[in-house]
């Protein structure tokens, strides 16, 4: 289809060029977004490991227990799509409304800092392990995640409302498309009011466009199509 095509030429492009250029490691940057020194990376990789945004790990392994210890204070970010975590980090860094670039199960995201940070003494649970407040996010990284990301969305779901539609007789529309910020993970939230709605054809072919981890989310709602963001917020 059209749609698919553009992906391959245009926006698959903007997406691997992306992974490419982002596959520095994430804590080469100090809290406020600035590039350090090789000196002062080295020594911010000596409490865990470094990972870099493509998810490959190039320091040292440590216990987990290890990193915890060095959590100062927990803040709750609120990520692309509306949804909230918490991310520990070592020191105050950022007021609300600051963008930041997080450590997530598969990968790394950006997000925005809500509300005020929780001292980790105050807190009757433990901070959240493997969800790391990494720093700063830089403007470059900002204005991809305003402009090709959401156009990058409004193209997938595009794609896979069409193949929905060539692949199963049961009646889907797709509500919006998330990708995370490192291009490695995209989900896919549809909605249906058939019972059952087969998606192994829909999902092998997702993963052969997209050439990254897709997961297919079904909501049980009734929920309105969304228009398609402006690639220009």
């Amino acid at each position: 289809t059209v749609s698919v095509l553009y992906w391959h030429t245009h926006t698959h492009t903007h997406m691997e060029n992306h992974r490419v250029t982002t596959t520095h490691n994430p804590y080469a940057y100090d809290d406020a977004g600035c590039e350090k020194t090789q000196a002062q990376t080295a020594a911010s990789g000596s409490v865990s490991s470094i990972a870099s945004l493509d998810g490959s790990d190039s320091g040292e392994e440590v216990e987990v227990g290890a990193v915890i210890k060095e959590a100062g204070f927990v803040y709750r970010v609120e990520m692309r799509h509306g949804r909230v975590a918490e991310f520990w980090v070592g020191s105050v860094i950022a007021s609300p409304g600051t963008h930041v670039i997080v450590e997530v199960q598969r990968g790394y995201d950006l997000g925005t800092l809500i509300g005020e940070p929780m001292n980790v003494k105050n807190l009757a649970y433990p901070p959240p392990q493997n969800c790391r407040l990494i720093r700063v996010a830089t403007e470059p990284e900002i204005t991809f995640s305003a402009t090709t990301l959401i156009e990058a969305e409004n193209h997938a779901r595009e794609i896979a409302q069409n193949l929905f539609a060539a692949t199963t007789s049961a009646p889907v529309t797709v509500v919006s498309t998330e990708l995370q910020y490192d291009c490695r993970l995209l989900i896919i939230n549809f909605h249906s009011t058939a019972v059952y709605v087969n998606v192994k054809q829909v999902t092998a072919k997702l993963l052969k466009i997209f050439n990254m981890r897709v997961i297919l989310s079904r909501l049980h709602n009734s929920p309105t199509v969304p228009r398609p963001a402006s690639s220009h917020a």
